[in-house]
C-alpha cells in the first residue's frame, strides 16, 4: 500500500471516530431529554395522580399488567416528545446560512429590534394575515393595537425592508397593501416565533 493511500484510510478512520463521539454526545443528549419529558408523565400526569389517589385512599391497586401499560405509553409519548423538541430547535438552526440567507437574517434582526416588540407582534399579524389592506375599510387589526399606530408601524417596517406595501388608486380613492417582503419570510421566522 502506497504511503498516500495509508493516509486517506487514517483520515476515514479519524472522521469515523468523530462521527462515533457525536453520535454517543446526541445520544446522550436525547436521554437526557427523554427522561426530563418521562418524568414529567410519570409523576405529573393527571391520570397517575387519580391512580395514587385511589390505592392511597384505600381503592383496590390496579393489576401490574396495567401499570406496566402505562409505563410503556408514557415512554413512547416521552420519546416522541423529545424527539419533536429537539426536531424543532434543529430546525430553527437550519436557516439558510448562503449570502443571501446572512444578508435577510442581519436585515431581520436589525429590523425587528428597531421596531420593538409591538413591531413584532404587528408583523406576526400580517404573517397570519398574509397581507393588510389599508384604504375604504379597515383590515383586521392585531388585539390592542390601533389602526394609525399598526399603519406606522408597518411603516417603519417597510424602512427596515422588512415588508413591502403597493398602492393602488381608483376612482373612489386608494388601498394601500402590506405584505412580508420577498424573501424575508424565513429569515423573520427566527425572529417573530423563536423557539421554545
Amino acid at each position: 500500500m502506497t504511503c498516500g493511500g495509508q493516509s486517506r484510510i487514517e483520515g476515514i478512520a479519524e472522521g469515523s471516530d468523530a462521527v462515533k463521539s457525536n453520535a454517543f454526545r446526541e445520544f446522550g443528549s436525547f436521554l437526557v431529554a427523554l427522561w426530563q419529558e418521562w418524568q414529567v408523565l410519570l409523576t405529573g400526569g393527571t391520570l397517575i395522580a387519580i391512580i395514587a389517589l385511589w390505592q392511597f385512599g384505600g381503592g383496590v391497586p390496579l393489576p401490574s399488567a396495567i401499570n406496566w401499560l402505562i409505563v410503556g405509553a408514557t415512554l413512547i409519548l416521552a420519546s416522541f416528545l423529545s424527539w419533536r423538541k429537539q426536531f424543532r430547535l434543529a430546525s430553527a438552526a437550519d436557516v439558510p446560512r448562503t449570502g443571501a440567507g446572512v444578508h435577510y437574517s442581519r436585515l431581520a434582526k436589525t429590523g425587528t429590534d428597531q421596531i420593538g416588540p409591538t413591531g413584532r407582534e404587528v408583523l406576526r399579524h400580517l404573517w397570519i394575515h398574509e397581507r393588510l389592506t389599508f384604504g375604504a375599510h379597515p383590515p383586521p387589526l392585531p388585539s390592542g393595537i390601533s389602526m394609525s399606530d399598526t399603519l406606522d408601524l408597518l411603516n417603519a417596517a417597510e424602512k427596515q425592508q422588512l415588508v413591502t406595501s403597493k398602492v393602488v388608486q381608483y376612482s373612489g380613492g386608494w388601498e394601500r397593501t402590506f405584505e412580508i417582503a420577498p424573501g424575508m419570510k424565513a429569515a423573520l421566522e427566527e425572529f417573530l416565533y423563536p423557539p421554545e
